[in-house]
């Protein structure tokens, strides 16, 4: 949301914040948008993090990000949180004590629980490493 308020406020168009919260919740009241929030035991927390959204069908990556890219990584997280919720997981999003983010701390129906990092190319070092 921070981003979003802060594009829209630099190209002139002033909103409020809570006007932002507003209208996200509509778009997952439509189901165009899933949001994810940080794993964290404190509510506090959990609200000052931002909450990763992410669209209902890959096909509308290109409608919020019109730079061209191929966007293959967000695609392929949008398909892991899909398949997750298809299998009735739920899933937060975690931050290490390191600082890096882990895309998915997934709760199967069976009690399971499992980390998931999505990854379209592990093939640098830096990321192979992480």
């Amino acid at each position: 949301m921070q981003k979003i308020h802060h594009f829209l406020t630099t190209q002139g168009m002033p909103v409020a914040k809570n006007t932002l919260h507003d209208l996200l919740a509509h778009l997952e009241n439509a189901f165009l948008v899933r949001s994810v929030w940080m794993e964290t035991s404190s509510e506090r927390q959990r609200m000052v993090n931002p909450r990763k959204a992410y669209p209902i069908d890959t096909a509308l990556i290109a409608l919020y990000d019109q730079t061209g890219r191929a966007n293959i990584g967000h695609a392929l997280e949008t398909l892991v949180l899909l398949e997750l919720e298809r299998r009735r997981s739920t899933a937060t999003w975690v931050r290490t004590s390191s600082g890096y983010e882990i895309d998915f701390l997934a709760r199967h129906a069976d009690g399971r629980q499992e980390l998931i990092q999505v990854c379209a190319d592990a093939s640098a070092p830096e990321t192979a490493e992480r």
